[in-house]
């Protein structure tokens, strides 16, 4: 459910909101991924540099880790045994050599508290004070919360992405500009 007090403003597709810079990041935190019949959470280490991304996650203790690396399109899997799988259409592959996925080309825009401006958008939710809380895109709701200043300017530190039995958590803890 969305915050309280907050605006529907209709279809739009186009310019992201502004106040949050396209700049490079490096961001830490932790994520949580719960789908039909499993779950999974992490603390991260993400590195974004235009449409590359590489992030490692981690579980209790550093145990179990894995590294994604890649583009958006072309994803590079390595996992806590050190196997390697590696092709085109991220989304699948993270299923396949994970057993859980995200839509890894728009986070890097979620996770600023924007929404990919090469995707439509079918709804856009603004709180009392004027700052994004959420929209749809990719068959996602995605909602934003907790801004604050960051060495990127206003960013969000949570992001909940909400696609029928699928819920991805993501809480951003420490903004760097990479």
């Amino acid at each position: 459910m969305l915050l309280a007090g907050v605006l529907v403003v209709g279809c739009t597709v186009g310019r992201p909101p502004e106040g949050v810079a396209d700049a490079d990041f490096r961001l830490r935190g932790k994520i949580a991924v719960r789908g039909p019949g499993d779950a999974f959470s992490a603390s991260f280490d993400w590195i974004q540099t235009g449409d590359a991304f590489d992030i490692e996650l981690w579980g209790p203790l550093g145990q179990g880790r894995v590294h994604l690396r890649g583009d958006g399109a072309r994803l590079t899997v390595t996992n806590a045994r050190g196997t390697t799988t590696s092709g085109i259409g991220a989304e699948p592959l993270m299923a396949s050599a994970l057993g859980w996925s995200v839509p890894i080309a728009a986070l890097p825009y979620w996770v600023r508290g924007r929404y990919d401006p090469r995707s439509v958008v079918s709804g856009e939710y603004r709180g009392a004070d004027g700052t994004l809380a959420g929209f749809q895109q990719l068959g996602w709701v995605v909602e934003v919360s907790r801004w604050r200043e960051s060495a990127l300017g206003p960013v969000p530190a949570r992001v909940v992405a909400t696609q029928r039995e699928r819920r991805i958590v993501i809480v951003c803890k420490e903004w760097l500009i990479a």
